[in-house]
């Protein structure tokens, strides 16, 4: 127990997969990081995270004559970091957790940044016992022991409630004292929120956008062809070069067969593009394949209109037939 593990021999019982985004907290010169990096994959990343710039700069080094590009070094502690709600899949701790002041804050930082079902792992090295490590990730009933690693003295712990602020409702105190305005409230988000906010950071594949999202109904007059037309204004990419935001209004136009597309998940749908790195040209070709599988519509029509950036107002469109299968 006294000897740090290997660091791919270490991983192995997080489980890591090809597409995760993984945060090595306390990163120091690395070892952890790129064998978390090359677990991932090109469409994976990881967070290098420590307070020692020194320690950065040697990470730097070995990415580079490594060849890894799905590394992000951050200089700063527990206190300054930030990183976007239920944006990681796996935390590493491994022989840091000591060195961090407030730890009960800490780790309910750590469980706003993990996904649902996302893992902790710790390596607490000689400084906790089990029943110590254990009482200090559980006491809050944020996290629950999803397995460890006895070997390398391991922990793996799974995030398993996600608390969302609750506005304009009178809900009780946790203390029982009465009721009150904007206090945090429990739930376990549903499927289709799930699957809509797991592409976030993701660069563009088609399977990493999720068309069983989608949910349908059946027409109940297909023998009296209508136009349905559906638009927001709200629809939000990110740009492959720059990783800066890309509104845009879509709008689609469909004629149905024997299906109409059911707008809650079509929202959520919209949803999962959000932080994807996509061009302008691929958004309206998935959107319109994407429908074309689900629907079976007569005709269909995806145009999205882009927000200028650098001057330049883009629009792009794609046509589908049934009766000829024009897809342009």
């Amino acid at each position: 127990m006294g000897m740090k593990p290997k660091a791919f021999e270490a991983l192995r019982s997080v489980g890591l997969k090809e597409g995760m985004t993984v945060l090595d907290f306390g990163c120091g010169k690395g070892d952890y990081t790129m064998a978390a990096a090359k677990s991932v994959g090109k469409e994976g990343k990881v967070y290098a995270l420590d307070v020692d710039q020194a320690a950065l700069e040697e990470v730097k080094t070995r990415l580079k004559r490594e060849g890894l590009q799905n590394i992000t070094t951050i200089c700063t502690d527990e206190e300054k970091i930030s990183l976007a709600n239920e944006s990681i899949d796996v935390i590493l701790m491994y022989d840091v957790i000591h060195l961090v002041k407030r730890k009960e804050d800490f780790i309910k930082k750590l469980h706003k940044m993990l996904r649902l079902n996302g893992l902790l792992s710790i390596f607490p090295h000689h400084h906790f016992n089990r029943e110590e490590i254990i009482k200090l990730i559980t006491q809050n009933d944020l996290f629950v022991l999803e397995n460890e690693d006895k070997n390398n003295n391991i922990y793996n712990f799974k995030k398993h409630k996600v608390i969302y602020p609750v506005r304009d409702r009178l809900v009780p105190n946790r203390d029982g004292s009465g009721k009150s305005y904007g206090v945090y409230e429990e739930r376990i988000p549903s499927d289709m929120e799930l699957k809509a906010k797991k592409a976030v950071g993701k660069s563009f594949e088609p399977s990493i956008i999720d068309r069983s999202i989608l949910v349908t109904f059946p027409y109940e007059y297909p023998y009296r062809p209508i136009q349905m037309e559906h638009t927001t204004d709200e629809f939000t990419c990110v740009c492959p070069f720059n990783e800066l935001p890309d509104h845009a209004t879509i709008n689609i136009k469909y004629v149905p067969n024997k299906l109409c597309i059911e707008l809650k998940s079509l929202k959520y749908y919209f949803y999962s593009f959000r932080q994807v790195r996509m061009f302008h040209e691929h958004v309206v070709n998935k959107i319109l394949e994407d429908l074309v599988a689900v629907l079976d519509p007569l005709e269909l029509t995806v145009e999205g209109k882009f927000a200028v950036r650098g001057g330049i107002a883009t629009t792009a469109a794609a046509y589908y037939s049934k009766n000829t299968g024009n897809k342009k």
